[in-house]
């Protein structure tokens, strides 16, 4: 982002720029999908909470305030549901740790766990 800013505001001193971050394809837009993924959590999950989704004030406290909705909700099915909603407006995936092994397709417990 930082070599797409300097060649967008000082063009005139570069004759080439080649940006390898793939948020340039729509930073704005991709930030914006993470809020609404941070807001459907807050929402669904923990209302009343004291979670903040911008201008977090204390990101440990906060972030172990997520770590226990988190945990609440992953204990019933209601919550894993509302889990699913959350992961299924930021498009997240079923498997995201590459040195775990791929879930398989119907392995939806396991794929949530992700």
């Amino acid at each position: 982002m930082i070599t797409a800013g300097l060649i967008q505001r000082y063009p005139d001193r570069f004759d080439a720029a080649r940006p390898m971050c793939g948020v340039l394809s729509g930073g704005v837009a991709t930030w914006n999908t993470a809020l609404d993924s941070a807001f459907a959590f807050k929402t669904l999950l923990a209302p009343g909470s004291g979670l903040q989704v911008v201008n977090i004030a204390n990101p440990l406290a906060n972030l172990h305030i997520a770590e226990v909705a988190l945990a609440v909700a992953q204990a019933t099915p209601q919550g894993r549901a509302r889990l699913a909603l959350v992961s299924a407006l930021g498009d997240g995936p079923g498997w995201f740790v590459p040195l775990s092994p791929e879930p398989a397709a119907t392995d939806f417990a396991s794929q949530e766990m992700n």
